[in-house]
């Protein structure tokens, strides 16, 4: 194998109105490729996670996502939110493009997000 075959990004596409992100989604970019409706995604139980999981969201459908904490749990910190429960892309005109990453770090959710992304906390 080639020694840039190893560095590939692996990429999937959501279905669906629900997506529940499992631990076999860890380093994965997930896309709403395809969606004609919001898509929600729920992270998976933090009991057990390891520090260190990573899983991304990428805005390719003009129909937006949001990501949800499992169990509501207040444990996602965004910008200027130490306690959110999910985060919804909800400016029609940044949703193809908006990314956003989270890593839980064994206490909460950290979050990068993509240049321009707007979004609601709840």
């Amino acid at each position: 194998m080639a020694l840039w075959q190893n560095a590939l990004k692996n990429i999937e596409a959501m279905t669906g109105t629900t997506y529940q992100v499992k631990s076999s989604d860890f380093g994965k970019i997930l896309t709403n490729r395809g969606l004609t409706a919001l898509i929600t995604a729920t992270l998976p139980p933090t009991a057990g996670l390891q520090a260190g999981f990573w899983v991304a969201f990428y805005g390719v459908s003009a129909y937006g996502f949001a990501v949800a904490s499992s169990g509501s749990s207040d444990d996602i910190i965004i910008l200027n939110d130490a306690g959110a429960d999910s985060i919804t892309m909800n400016t029609t005109s940044r949703i193809i493009g908006a990314y956003v990453e989270f890593i839980w770090d064994g206490t909460s959710w950290l979050t990068i997000r993509g240049d321009g992304l707007t979004y609601v906390a709840a």
